[in-house]
């Protein structure tokens, strides 16, 4: 009868200590591993749209920088087309113009630069 108990005992104590064991080794051999693998990808992800969002900020900013090129480029090619058609050739591939068109063709340009810095802004 005491062998008994203690035989009772023993398988008693045993299951008692083996539910635990068994439910930490579930945690550990799949609970545990699928959370990092869910974690790793949401990790992941934030790289991604982080990388896309630096991506599209960078071609947003490359536009802006070649749209400003463009106009001024455009301010420039009006300048010097203001200068031929509004003085006189004087060798070497200049232009003579009077004080006055000469400053109203500097004011337009200045304004236009003005104008183009203010698009690249926006």
């Amino acid at each position: 009868m005491y062998t008994v108990a203690l035989m009772s005992f023993r398988v008693a104590l045993l299951l008692v200590l083996a539910i635990p064991a068994c439910a930490i080794a579930y945690y550990y051999a799949s609970v545990l591993p699928n959370y990092q693998r869910a974690t790793l990808e949401l990790e992941k992800q934030k790289f991604t749209a982080a990388q896309e969002e630096k991506k599209a900020a960078k071609d947003a900013s490359d536009f802006r920088d070649a749209q400003l090129q463009a106009c001024l480029q455009s301010a420039d090619d009006n300048y010097f087309k203001d200068i031929r058609n509004n003085g006189t050739p004087a060798g070497n591939g200049s232009y003579n113009v009077d004080t006055r068109v000469q400053a109203g063709i500097d004011r337009r340009k200045q304004n236009a630069i003005t104008e183009c810095e203010k698009q690249s802004r926006k």
